[in-house]
């Protein structure tokens, strides 16, 4: 029986219920570490696994297996699961939406599993060294590969399939000085083994920028006008505006922007998207966890909330429609609202005119932060960055962080760059689960923004 039939067969035995959906997945893993220029771990393996989510009367049940002999018990369990739930039932129910039947399938240049063992850790190997060449004093490099097969069927006639690979090199340089300091970079795509082509120039970067630390200066703390590259104005956009514009967090009230749609929360020159159709990067899906079809979500537009991230779950409580954003760590969780590929769309400024200030702090990179999307307050660590005196970069600076609070500083932002950088990618947490998403974003000034530095 093949595993469409498989999916099926599960869906036909599901009885009394008023909606049930059936996940498939197979995982096929490699990831490698390198540390010291040695080779630190290698693991390597498949899994595989098939998952039911039944609602009944407003209250759902989850049941998983990789056995496919156990259908029937596996379907049993879900609807005994969601009875047994009922009586403290949210009320749950699905909004409305068009029935899809889709296929994705794509092909990599080069299929990182024809690649030999040898060949990739030699491939790292070779990055490594070129990294160390820059004068830093060692390297961590991190490469993992997956390519996916996934299935999604409905008892609504929905029968979705993706196949995909997703490449990642994740790079890490340090360098010491009077402290040890590191540099941080990833390049993360929906792609094969191909690129590792593009990873010797984001190696290069990594380690450039640690070995520009070794003599780096600070900043006092104190409140400065401030311009942030699109690896930070990336992670803004993902951590600080995007998790409040998550709708389950609306319903709990566990987010700052609950009640704020169709209200002006950000200066006019302020519109964010969040968008799954964006292939190759990191949060690309052509479909979502509840069979929901990717697309282009405007959040922000001009200043204005004009929508939430909703699963079709949250959509019907809100009586609207899914943004395609219910994911799932994997078969074996229940779908919840997350981001894809988050971003702050472009303004119309060159760089040369964001930093034409008589003083200004620059901040490149990010290297980690805590938000509270309930109050909006937020710290976040850049790895680098620029004094800016009378229009022109004078002192190299690291240690940096910006901290405030989202409601103020959507207010306080008044340009924006015409470029983009190179999109961020990363796994994003949430509820216990682990999903790949990206972010990017122009060149974003803010003024009277708190630095914290030495």
């Amino acid at each position: 029986m093949s595993m469409e039939d498989i999916l099926d067969r599960i869906l036909s035995l599901c009885e009394g219920i008023d909606y049930a959906d059936a996940r498939f997945a197979s995982e096929e893993r490699t990831t490698i570490l390198l540390k010291d220029s040695s080779v630190d771990r290698i693991t390597s393996g498949t899994l595989a696994g098939y998952s039911v989510r039944v609602l009944k009367d407003g209250s759902w049940g989850l049941a998983s297996s990789n056995d496919p002999s156990k259908l029937r018990e596996v379907v049993s369990s879900a609807i005994k699961l969601a009875k047994a739930s009922s009586k403290r039932s949210m009320g749950s129910s699905l909004a409305q939406e068009k029935v899809v039947s889709k296929r994705f399938e794509f092909k990599p240049k080069q299929d990182a599993r024809d690649v030999t063992m040898d060949a990739k850790v030699n491939a790292l190997k070779e990055l490594d060294k070129e990294m160390l060449e820059k004068g830093i004093s060692t390297a961590s490099i991190g490469y993992s590969e997956m390519t996916r097969e996934y299935r999604f069927h409905n008892t609504e006639g929905a029968k979705l399939y993706s196949s995909a690979p997703l490449t990642r090199f994740l790079f890490e340089a340090f360098v010491r000085g009077e402290t040890l300091d590191v540099a941080r970079k990833s390049l993360v795509r929906h792609a094969g083994f191909e690129t590792e082509k593009d990873a010797h120039k984001t190696a290069a970067e990594t380690a450039q920028s640690a070995a520009m630390m070794k003599n780096a200066g600070r900043v006092p703390s104190g409140n400065y006008d401030v311009i942030v590259d699109s690896h930070m104005g990336g992670t803004m956009s993902h951590e600080a505006v995007g998790h409040p514009c998550e709708a389950d967090l609306i319903l709990t009230g566990e987010s700052v922007l609950s009640g704020k749609l169709g209200k002006k929360i950000a200066n006019d020159c302020i519109s964010m998207v969040d968008d799954g159709t964006l292939f190759p990067l990191s949060g690309f899906i052509p479909f979502d966890d509840e069979g929901t079809p990717s697309q282009k979500t405007q959040l922000i537009k001009d200043g204005t909330l004009v929508s939430y991230l909703h699963s079709r779950e949250t959509a019907a409580k809100m009586n609207t429609h899914s943004t395609g954003n219910s994911r799932a760590d994997s078969v074996y969780f229940f779908p919840i609202v997350r981001m894809t590929n988050t971003y702050f769309e472009p303004g119309d400024h060159s760089l040369e005119e964001l930093v034409d200030l008589k003083k200004a702090v620059i901040i490149e990179g990010f290297s980690g932060g805590v938000v509270n999307p309930s109050t909006g307050e937020y710290q976040f660590a850049g790895q680098t960055g620029w004094l800016v005196e009378n229009g022109e970069k004078t002192k190299f600076l690291k240690n940096l962080s910006i901290a405030g609070n989202v409601m103020e500083t959507l207010k306080s932002v008044d340009a924006l760059s015409k470029e983009t950088g190179e999109p961020s990618a990363g796994m994003c947490g949430k509820s216990g689960q682990s999903v790949p998403v990206g972010d990017f974003s122009p060149w974003m000034r803010i003024r009277n923004a708190r630095v914290l530095g030495s």
